[in-house]
């Protein structure tokens, strides 16, 4: 049991994740490997997502959930949801024998953010004329919006949408002084969102 506040510390994340491996280790779950936010118990079916103090629990046995909820209530104040339709950026569906994961609402948020929700979708995330278009003379865009959304856009490839990566790489060597030109094609991939 912990007995002093961790909160702000520069261990706390260690000691609390040290803290969790060894609280699922007591109920029978391993940390994966590639992973430590998950911990998984292959014989059980079970596996728990957690991030923080926010986690996700599932496996095929509901028995198996409740017996799992009811060893980490010994130890933890926990408040439950069943069939969460949130966990971190990820939408949830429940399907009868899956469920799916996925970041519409994030692709939204993004879209929504830039103020784009009424363009026209588009089915391609640059246009065929993308050298000219960054080689072309234009007045300078706004550095922030732009560096802001090039972030976004960044994070949404790495984690989400890989297939924009290269797109977003040459969009982000103009990081420094970008222009209204190349705006266009911030606005052509975020259009490209809408049909995600």
């Amino acid at each position: 049991m912990l007995n002093k506040s961790l909160y702000g510390t520069k261990q706390a994340t260690r000691q609390w994740g040290a803290h969790l491996d060894d609280s699922f280790k007591q109920l029978g779950l391993s940390a994966c490997e590639s992973d430590e936010s998950i911990f998984f118990n292959s014989e059980t079916n079970i596996f728990v997502h957690i991030h923080v103090e926010n986690g996700v629990i599932v496996g095929s046995s509901r028995d198996e959930i409740l017996a799992l909820l009811q060893g980490l209530k010994k130890t933890y104040k926990l408040k439950t949801k069943e069939k969460p339709k949130q966990h971190l950026r990820y939408t949830i569906n429940w399907l009868k024998d899956r469920l799916i994961l996925h970041e519409e609402d994030f692709c939204r948020k993004i879209v929504e953010e830039f103020r784009m929700e009424h363009a026209n979708p588009i089915k391609t995330p640059a246009p065929l004329n993308v050298r000219q278009q960054l080689a072309s003379d234009s007045p300078p865009f706004d550095l922030h919006l732009w560096q802001n959304a090039i972030g976004i856009l960044t994070y949404l490839a790495l984690h989400v949408l890989p297939n924009i990566i290269f797109k977003v790489n040459v969009l982000s060597q103009h990081v420094n002084e970008p222009t209204v030109t190349q705006w266009q094609l911030v606005k052509h991939l975020i259009r490209y969102l809408l049909e995600q």
